[in-house]
């Protein structure tokens, strides 16, 4: 999602030399970004007159950021985009509570290697949401009748399909598509197909994880191993249940993103999805299940 395209990165920072350490991690990787600096509200605003950007990041020294102007701004002005702190101290309580007040990430300064990694992942899913927007349009109202539903998946792009059809009958369906494609894939990657972490992170090096997903799918032992999505829709809230035949696997470790170890290249879809795109999330008994609720108020 976001290999060849150059993305306009507004950085909030008061520090000149914070800033230069901050583009220099943005110049160490393959990755094409023209970072700009702000450094008061007044420019921020005159940024934002200028062009759309793509991503905004900011470094703050405590939760009180959630009351800045700047984070108003954003929210008021910045169309959804990502925006990524660094923050100079982190705890978990605070961690929490930037996220609460709608920023996406927040990276230890001491640990800006992670920067860039954060950085892709929540391009790649805002690149998700925007080219979801044309089908929002087309949305066919008759499925908001539907009151219980259930499916069978197998394949990727069984996965993004259904994620985007259910998406539609959820409030926000922007929200929510990322979401489920991640459980859908987690589901038949990580369930069916016995892909590992560290399976995933050797075929991530290699740029093969696709290929290797279908050479499993294709073997006679998967041929009839199938994810199943049941949903229900009541007055209050929609559930989605997904199940795969999986073994299950240590779900806790996954369910919150650690500042101090998002340099990774995967694992944090599941925090991902919990903070941005569900009411409630939770895994159930060994974790070959999942409870995603959407509510309806």
């Amino acid at each position: 999602m976001v290999e060849n395209k150059t993305f306009y990165v507004l950085v909030i920072e008061n520090s000149e030399e914070d800033f230069q350490k901050l583009r220099g991690e943005l110049n160490k990787r393959d990755f094409k970004v023209k970072s700009f600096h702000v450094d008061s509200v007044t420019k921020m605003e005159e940024a934002l007159e200028i062009r759309n950007w793509d991503l905004f990041i900011a470094q703050c020294s405590s939760a009180d950021f959630c009351s800045s102007k700047v984070l108003t701004l954003w929210r008021r002005e910045g169309r959804g985009v990502p925006f990524i702190v660094v923050a100079d101290d982190i705890d978990r309580d605070v961690t929490l509570k930037l996220i609460d007040c709608g920023v996406c990430d927040v990276v230890a300064k001491e640990n800006l290697n992670s920067l860039v990694p954060a950085m892709e992942r929540w391009l790649s899913n805002y690149a998700i949401q925007e080219a979801f927007q044309e089908k929002i349009k087309l949305f066919d109202d008759a499925l908001l009748l539907m009151q219980e539903a259930k499916f069978k998946l197998q394949t990727l792009a069984d996965a993004k399909k259904l994620a985007e059809q259910l998406a539609l009958i959820c409030p926000e369906p922007e929200k929510r598509v990322f979401g489920l494609r991640e459980l859908f894939v987690n589901a038949i990657e990580h369930g069916n197909l016995g892909i590992t972490f560290a399976d995933k992170t050797v075929l991530n090096e290699k740029n093969i994880w696709d290929e290797e997903v279908e050479r499993r799918l294709a073997l006679p032992e998967n041929a009839d191993k199938y994810v199943e999505v049941t949903v229900e829709r009541t007055f209050d809230e929609i559930k989605f249940l997904i199940s795969d035949q999986g073994e299950g696997f240590d779900w806790q470790s996954y369910m919150s993103i650690d500042p101090f170890c998002s340099y990774k290249s995967h694992g944090y879809g599941i925090a991902m999805a919990k903070s941005g795109s569900f009411d409630k999330l939770e895994y159930i008994g060994r974790g070959n299940e999942v409870l995603a609720v959407v509510l309806l108020d």
